[in-house]
């Protein structure tokens, strides 16, 4: 798809003093990678924004405590079922229980598909 004539962004530029806004308050180093990531195909760009985002929410000291900590529950967990305080649920008691909750989840999502 080409475009004729100047964008919405190219007026936003020039009213900011030629300034793209998106570029505003961004070292140059950062507006210059942004820049050459647009040349990426969107499979590339979104696979790049997704890697991008991962080493933000994730930094290895807290996937540490993260892991640590599941550890402990499932260590928890095996030692109640070996000694026999862990409260066990028969298998068709527990399908019973969940029943009605993965039907409404299952009615819900399918209105909000058809919306």
């Amino acid at each position: 798809m080409t475009q004729s004539g100047p964008t919405a962004a190219t007026w936003c530029c020039r009213a900011a003093g030629g300034i793209p806004p998106c570029t505003r308050g961004m070292t140059p180093k950062l507006a210059e990678y942004i820049e050459a990531g647009k040349s990426l195909d969107a499979a590339e760009r979104l696979e790049a924004a997704r890697q991008l985002l991962l080493s933000v929410d994730f930094d290895d000291a807290e996937q540490d405590e993260i892991d640590q900590a599941w550890d402990d529950v499932v260590e928890r967990r095996v030692t109640e079922l070996w000694d026999g305080t862990a409260p066990l649920v028969d298998g068709r008691a527990a399908h019973a229980l969940s029943s009605p909750h993965v039907a409404s989840e299952a009615r819900l999502a399918r209105t909000l598909g058809s919306l």
